[in-house]
């Protein structure tokens, strides 16, 4: 079976340029909800249960030797985790946050996870 790409490249161009403010306005609202959710980030303040359990967590960290630099990464690893999957999953970016505190638990354990195999213990 041959292909005449010349025929299909002419096809396309031409449905491109009957449909091109339509395909123009689809990717505009698309990347401009992607770019309010990138540009205004909600903040992960965690309620106070989950403030002590990442003490908790940082302290159990430290007396199985890890070293402090990949404490520090495995915890802004475990809150970028939990707010960039909020900002993915949320609808309204005005939920993100409140996702994002209820995902941290969460991001500790796999924050956990990865030190255990960055740190080899």
């Amino acid at each position: 079976m041959s292909v005449d790409w010349a025929s299909w490249w002419s096809q396309s161009m031409n449905w491109i340029r009957s449909n091109w403010l339509y395909l123009a306005v689809a990717a505009g609202g698309f990347a401009a909800g992607w770019l309010v959710k990138a540009l205004d980030p909600p903040e992960v303040n965690a309620p106070e249960e989950y403030k002590d359990l990442a003490e908790k967590t940082v302290q159990e960290w430290r007396e199985k030797g890890y070293p402090e630099p990949l404490i520090d990464k495995a915890m802004k690893w475990a809150r970028d985790w939990s707010v960039n999957l909020a900002n993915a999953l949320a609808p309204d970016p005005s939920m993100a946050g409140e996702l994002a505190d209820m995902m941290y638990p969460k991001a500790l354990q796999y924050a956990g996870k990865w030190l255990e195999a960055m740190g080899g213990k």
